[in-house]
């Protein structure tokens, strides 16, 4: 339990720095990830986010979400032969 009380410290400290008053309000645009030895990208630019129930509507078209889903089986992890 220690351990998790110093990761959430780290966190705490982040949201702070942001100026918010919760870490549940740290969204990808508050991160960053180097990219190469001199550049920097926000989450929000890396990633790829989905609406709420954007798979489940068959609504998406992305292409690493949708093949992925597309190969999903709800009784087994095996990947398909």
């Amino acid at each position: 339990m220690a351990a998790l009380r110093t990761g959430r410290k780290p966190v705490r400290a982040a949201a702070r720095a942001a100026g918010l008053d919760h870490p549940s309000l740290l969204g990808p645009h508050h991160l960053v990830r180097r990219v190469s030895l001199t550049e920097i990208r926000l989450f929000s630019q890396l990633h790829i986010f989905l609406e709420d129930g954007e798979l489940l509507t068959n609504s998406h078209n992305r292409d690493l979400y949708s093949a992925a889903w597309d190969l999903a089986r709800a009784d087994s992890f095996e990947l398909p032969a």
